[in-house]
C-alpha cells in the first residue's frame, strides 16, 4: 500500500502548478502518489501534468467537468491508494520533507489526524506570515472538547488524515467553489478518535488576490447551503446543543465575508438563505453587520474576513 495520497484539485493554474509538483515530487519520503484532478482546465495545466505523469508514474490525472475544488477533492479521495491522505491547492506548496514528519507523527502516536501550523506567503510581496492553530498539542477524547471542532484553520490543506478514517465515515466536501471545506473540517475532527497537533510550517499558502477566493463572484451564493450542510450534521450527531455558540460564531463570520464577495444582484437570495436556517436573534447579528457602512463605520470598524481580524481606527486599516 502507498503509504501517503496527496490530492489537488486543478483548474487554470499554470503559472504555479509546477513547482507545487517539483515540491511534492521531490518529498524526502517517496512512497507517495499525488492524485491530480483536473476540473476541466483551459489553460495549458492538463498538458503539464500529463508531461509530469510521463516521467514519474506516481503522477495520477482524474479528468471531470467543471464542478468546482469539492467534487475534484471528492473524487480524489475515492481514488486514492494511499494509508494517508493529504491535501494541496496547486499554487501552494508543501514543505519538503512534510509528508515524511506527518507520515511518521501518524504512525507514533496512533493519531488518525494530523493538523499542522501554516506560512502565508502574499503574492509579489517578500511578505510572509505564520498561522497556528488553537487547540493543545494532543486530544485523545473529542467528545470532552465538541467546540474544537470548530476552532484553528477550517481549510482541507493543513489536515493529514487516515484514508480508513474518511472512507469509512464518508467524510466528504460540500460540492461547490468556496466554503466546501467547512463540513469536511467539522466531520474529520468529530469522527478522529486522536489529533495530534503540530507547531510546525509544514505548509506554504499563497495569498493571491487573483484567486477564486478574493473575486466577486455569484459561487459565494451556495454558502449558506454549505453553512447548513454543517448544521444538519451537528443535529444529526445530537452535538448541536454543546457546539451552538461556537459554531454561529464560526458561521457569522464565514456568512459575513462571503456576503461581501457577492454581486449585488445575489444580495437579496443570499439574505433569504441566510435567514431561513439562522435562529432570529443570530440573523439580527448578520444583519447588523452586513449593512453599508455609514462615514462613522468606515472611521471605526471590526471585521472578520474568514482567517483575520481587521480592525479600522480613523480610516486606517489593521490585521491581526
Amino acid at each position: 500500500m502507498t503509504k501517503v495520497s496527496v490530492i489537488l484539485p486543478i483548474y487554470n493554474v499554470e503559472k504555479y502548478l509546477p513547482k507545487c509538483l517539483d515540491v511534492l515530487l521531490a518529498q524526502t519520503l517517496q512512497d507517495i502518489e499525488v492524485i491530480c484532478v483536473n476540473d476541466e482546465s483551459s489553460d495549458n495545466s492538463l498538458q503539464i501534468l500529463e508531461n509530469y505523469a510521463a516521467k514519474d508514474d506516481r503522477i495520477k490525472i482524474i479528468n471531470q467537468q467543471n464542478s468546482g475544488p469539492g467534487v475534484a477533492r471528492n473524487n480524489g479521495i475515492k481514488a486514492a491508494k494511499g494509508e494517508y491522505i493529504a491535501f494541496c491547492d496547486p499554487d501552494d506548496w508543501l514543505a519538503p520533507n512534510a509528508c515524511e514528519i506527518l507520515y511518521n507523527k501518524a504512525k507514533e502516536t496512533g493519531a488518525t489526524l494530523v493538523e499542522y501550523a501554516i506560512m502565508v506567503h502574499e503574492e509579489g510581496r517578500n511578505k510572509k506570515q505564520l498561522k497556528n492553530n488553537f487547540y493543545e498539542q494532543e486530544i485523545t477524547d473529542i467528545s470532552q472538547n465538541f467546540p474544537i471542532i470548530f476552532r484553528g484553520v477550517s481549510a482541507a490543506w493543513n489536515k493529514f488524515c487516515s484514508a480508513q478514517l474518511l472512507k469509512n465515515n464518508n467524510i466528504l466536501f460540500s460540492e461547490g467553489y468556496c466554503c466546501e471545506d467547512l463540513i469536511f473540517s467539522v466531520s474529520v475532527r468529530y469522527h478522529a478518535k486522536k489529533i495530534i497537533y503540530i507547531n510546525q510550517p509544514l505548509y506554504n499558502y499563497l495569498h493571491r488576490k487573483s484567486s477564486i477566493t478574493h473575486k466577486k463572484s455569484s459561487v459565494n451564493l451556495a454558502v449558506p447551503d454549505f453553512i447548513n450542510d454543517t448544521l444538519r450534521f451537528l443535529q444529526t450527531e445530537n452535538i448541536y446543543p454543546t457546539v451552538e455558540d461556537d459554531f454561529w460564531n464560526c458561521a457569522l463570520g464565514l456568512l459575513t465575508i462571503h456576503y461581501r464577495k457577492l454581486p449585488k444582484e445575489n444580495i437579496d437570495e443570499y439574505k433569504a438563505k441566510c435567514k431561513s436556517i439562522m435562529p432570529a436573534d443570530i440573523y439580527k447579528k448578520f444583519a447588523s453587520y452586513t449593512k453599508e457602512k455609514t462615514f462613522l463605520r468606515q472611521l471605526f470598524s471590526l471585521g472578520y474576513n474568514g482567517k483575520v481580524y481587521e480592525l479600522t481606527i480613523l480610516g486606517i486599516r489593521m490585521k491581526f
